[in-house]
């Protein structure tokens, strides 16, 4: 009887030492979630202040001129380039230029991409913790104002995420597709 409990005593403390070793690769900003599995940076994310848009439909957001402007940068040089018959070198500067300074060119170039494309992203409140609190919309509105970093979302989705307009902030995860 002594020699199994001593047995069970050793193969326990190897599943405390196994478990110990596990969190602590996955614990610290050093561990292995974040070096191995997310890189150490998402491309193409934002964050905002959630703000009311009960005009739109349960799929749908609205968001801000810089926002929009950041997460679709290559869509809008690659439109640029496009449309305009300029050089890749010159459509970026001219990104550039209208991410310093509000730009109604820009501005219209933007609400063509919307209008023409089917434009979603997936937005998420930290901590993730509902079933369903990750939801992909539709991008229905872009608010023309450089210094609004606001996301539109109608009032109907948020039980979902926990979230309410007292200053809450959701992620942003922009699709690329092509």
């Amino acid at each position: 009887y002594l020699r199994k409990e001593n047995i069970l005593h050793r193969i326990q403390g190897y599943v405390n030492d196994l478990w110990d070793l596990s969190f602590e690769s996955i614990e610290r900003k050093e561990g292995i979630i974040n070096e191995q599995i997310l890189g150490g940076r998402l491309n193409f994310t934002a964050r905002n202040v959630i703000v009311p848009a009960p005009h739109l439909r349960v799929d749908e957001i609205s968001l801000g001129y810089t926002t929009f402007h950041e997460i679709y940068r290559l869509e809008l040089v690659a439109l640029i380039h496009e449309l305009y018959g300029v050089d890749f070198p010159v459509a970026w500067n001219m990104w550039a230029a209208a991410s310093a300074v509000y730009s109604d060119k820009m501005y219209q170039l933007m609400t063509y991409l919307m209008t023409h494309n089917n434009m979603y992203i997936s937005i998420d409140r930290n901590p993730s913790i509902n079933h369903g609190s990750y939801d992909t919309m539709r991008i229905a509105e872009i608010t023309p104002d450089a210094t609004d970093y606001c996301m539109g979302i109608p009032p109907y989705v948020l039980p979902k995420s926990n979230a309410d307009f007292d200053g809450d902030i959701l992620n942003i995860f922009c699709h690329k597709i092509g």
